[in-house]
């Protein structure tokens, strides 16, 4: 699929890499024909494992692991293969705007640092299933059908689908008490976090709060927060016409330049830009 911003496509391309150990975005070039710190990238790692570096911090993707990078987490990204293992084996697509499937709850991913959203599927029931529908989302694409695009985007959104349902079965063995704090925190999303009242919530204690809603969610107490606010943001900008102040306050920001960066960061591109995309 040829990579042109300016056509009306939300995927402008797909690719497969392998890459050995000690390989690093350093030293080996991207085989994607366009620059990663302009588009979404949702990608799955078929084999290996990697380690990913951003300028908030650093994370790992392993087998089966799913994970979209906005462009402003892209931005800063760099990546390298840890000696002593396998080669890493990935599956990309890149997109050039916010996937839509975000708003519609199809793609909770956890957000594991600003930016950058992870759903480890190795171990799962519909692990295979995802893997399958990407590789024939890829494969469509790329063929002569006169229909592919409409053909791989049904495939894509069927493959998140499928995240959507590990993600209700991890949901039912989830804590009660983690599941009390996600409650507290979407009840109170648009006021100020204050950690004693949601520890008193969920009965625990700051440090077990924090390990266990790591572990459940992927992401902190105040990131899930802001997660929520902003999909409500995002909400606002596309059904109504209320200025963006006006959007900022509703959902718990003072200051509008503050509530654009955090926008920017979370969503790759600023409040006014989203509210310009089509409906």
């Amino acid at each position: 699929m040829a990579y042109d911003r300016h056509c009306d496509k939300l995927v402008l391309d797909s690719f497969l890499t392998t890459y050995q150990p000690g390989s690093s975005s350093g030293n080996r070039p991207s085989k994607s024909s366009g620059n990663l710190c302009s588009v979404w990238s949702l990608g799955m790692t078929l084999a290996g494992r990697s380690e990913h570096t951003t300028k908030d911090g650093s994370y790992s993707v392993g087998d089966h692991d799913l994970g979209v990078i906005s462009p402003q987490a892209n931005v800063s990204h760099s990546w390298r293969v840890p000696l002593g293992g396998g080669p890493w084996k990935d599956l990309w697509f890149l997109l050039d705007r916010p996937p839509p499937w975000r708003d519609r709850a199809i793609l909770p991913f956890p957000e594991v640092l600003p930016g950058v959203f992870s759903l480890p599927l190795k171990g799962t029931k519909v692990a295979l299933r995802v893997r399958a529908a990407l590789f024939d989302a890829h494969r469509v694409l790329h063929g002569r059908w006169p229909n592919r695009y409409e053909l791989g985007m049904n495939l894509l959104e069927g493959a998140l689908l499928w995240c959507q349902t590990a993600m209700a079965d991890q949901a039912m063995n989830t804590d009660p008490r983690i599941l009390r704090a996600k409650d507290y925190l979407v009840q109170h999303a648009c006021e100020p976090l204050h950690l004693g009242n949601l520890c008193r919530h969920a009965g625990l204690s700051r440090a077990r709060l924090s390990d266990l809603f790591k572990a459940a969610t992927g992401t902190t107490p105040r990131m899930f927060q802001e997660r929520e606010r902003l999909r409500r943001a995002r909400n606002l900008l596309r059904c109504t016409d209320k200025p963006i102040k006006e959007i900022a306050a509703s959902v718990g920001y003072r200051y509008t330049p503050y509530f654009s960066r955090r926008f920017r960061c979370g969503t790759g591109i600023t409040p006014q830009h989203f509210r310009s995309l089509p409906r």
